[in-house]
């Protein structure tokens, strides 16, 4: 083999290695760019996944249904996204899923507020309640949250954003704190990417709609990773410390170093089309990331 064909292969492992590789020209892309939006998880059609009026918790089951240890998934449809990453998990390693998810509710004390709102978000915080009594009954080996939004908008003594995010942590730390009293361990997954609207020739493309468009070089959508990864609800470094200090059987489980290089957040990864929309993983995209959850997961569980 000559040193040219050497020197990819070299590219290709590295791209490997660090989970982060662009598709190639002319990819079989999945899931076909012009149906991204299609490609969920489950609990969107059933029921499984509240709207915003709902009160009452509903309890759905996933991965292997007959085993005896249960991880349940709890928050907002950041947490939804990841349904089919621990369904794969619960049949591969034997663990049952119970999901209990709420559009634009964090699973948190403070005070949220519905997406575009300041107000009070009264339907979530009596869901919140509920969830929060039925875990400390029900007392699960592991819940896993993850939310879209880090700042208690609602808060009425929260005036700045410092403010608003101090009251999110605050209410964040004691819902796990409770649960981590009744026995459970909390994995928080850091949140995904936030991709926007970044396309200056089409301000209401979302990255499907630009990849589909540019099928033969879907590089060209990709977006820098200081903008992606700094907006919403993506903890920082020093921001993961300060929610986390002293609190003990709570871990934080970032899977972003699998989407994002150092410089950029692909919207394609190999042939996997990454983002349904602006920041939520595709169905495909969430399976595809099991064996990285399942190794980061390991070491807590043991």
């Amino acid at each position: 083999m000559g040193a040219p064909s050497r020197f990819w292969w070299v590219v290709v492992a590295v791209a490997l290695a660090t989970g982060v590789l662009t598709s190639p020209a002319n990819a079989a892309i999945r899931p076909d760019p012009t149906r991204a939006a299609q490609d969920k998880p489950a609990g969107y059609g059933d029921g499984c996944h509240l709207g915003q009026r709902a009160t009452t918790p509903k309890a759905c089951v996933y991965g292997d249904k007959s085993a005896r240890r249960t991880i349940t998934l709890v928050g907002d449809s950041k947490a939804r996204q990841w349904l089919p990453t621990l369904d794969r998990y619960g049949k591969a390693e034997k663990w049952r899923i119970v999901a209990h998810t709420k559009s634009a509710c964090s699973f948190t004390q403070a005070d949220v507020a519905p997406a575009g709102s300041t107000k009070r978000y009264t339907s979530c915080l009596a869901w919140n309640d509920k969830v929060l009594r039925r875990l400390r009954t029900d007392k699960p080996r592991i819940v896993v949250v993850a939310l879209y939004n880090k700042d208690a908008r609602a808060s009425a003594r929260a005036r700045t954003d410092a403010e608003r995010r101090t009251a999110m942590v605050k209410g964040l730390r004691s819902s796990w704190r409770s649960l981590t009293r009744a026995g459970s361990r909390v994995v928080v997954l850091n949140s995904t990417p936030y991709i926007g609207t970044p396309y200056a020739d089409h301000p209401t493309w979302q990255a499907a709609d630009c990849v589909a468009a540019h099928r033969s070089y879907a590089g060209t959508c990709d977006v820098p990773a200081a903008a992606a990864l700094q907006s919403h609800a993506v903890w920082t470094d020093a921001e993961r410390s300060r929610v986390l200090h002293g609190l003990r059987r709570v871990s934080l489980v970032d899977l972003n170093p699998r989407l994002c290089s150092a410089q950029t957040c692909p919207v394609v990864i190999g042939e996997t089309l990454i983002y349904r929309d602006n920041h939520h993983l595709t169905a495909t995209a969430a399976r595809s990331l099991y064996p990285a959850l399942r190794d980061q997961l390991a070491p807590l569980l043991r």
